[in-house]
């Protein structure tokens, strides 16, 4: 298993991520930054705010360090701490 992490665009969620090249495996924290400097530019800190950067129904991911190596455990983000 690779430790970097991993991510795809969902087919039919492509129009929404122009940073992407359709159908190829890229890195998350590469896309995230690209993704969050966008939002940024067109809509603000306060965009960044809601929900995830990479929501989930639009990306698939795949790759990242075991769950015991990632802060937290198993839960090694924010939002995920809350449930």
């Amino acid at each position: 298993m690779a430790l970097s992490r991993e991510v795809r665009v969902k087919t039919g969620h492509g129009h929404l991520y122009p940073e992407m090249r359709p159908g190829m495996w890229e890195k998350a924290a590469t896309i995230a930054r690209r993704v969050a400097d966008r939002i940024l530019a067109r809509q603000g800190y306060a965009a960044l705010l809601h929900g995830r950067v990479l929501p989930e129904a639009h990306f698939e991911f795949r790759g990242g360090p075991p769950d015991d190596l990632r802060p937290g455990g198993r839960v090694s983000r924010l939002a995920d701490r809350k449930r």
